[in-house]
């Protein structure tokens, strides 16, 4: 777990995507960012987290995740 950022310092623009996901710029570089109040709820963002920890399980290739 090498990449954890502590910030977001500014959004680049948002996705059209169900959950408004946005690229943002954090203090350990670019990013793609979901947020709470996003318009399908923080069930997605709990899946989102799950299944990609699940998979990393599994031996499949993931992207790097982490909360801020």
């Amino acid at each position: 777990m090498g990449w954890q950022p502590t910030k977001i310092r500014w959004i680049n623009g948002t996705l059209a995507s169900s959950t408004g996901a946005s690229r943002v710029e954090t203090d350990q570089g670019p990013a793609y960012a979901k947020f709470m109040g996003n318009p399908e709820g923080p069930q997605a963002l709990f899946c989102d987290l799950v299944g990609t920890r699940a998979a990393a399980w599994l031996g499949l290739s993931t992207f790097e995740v982490a909360v801020v």
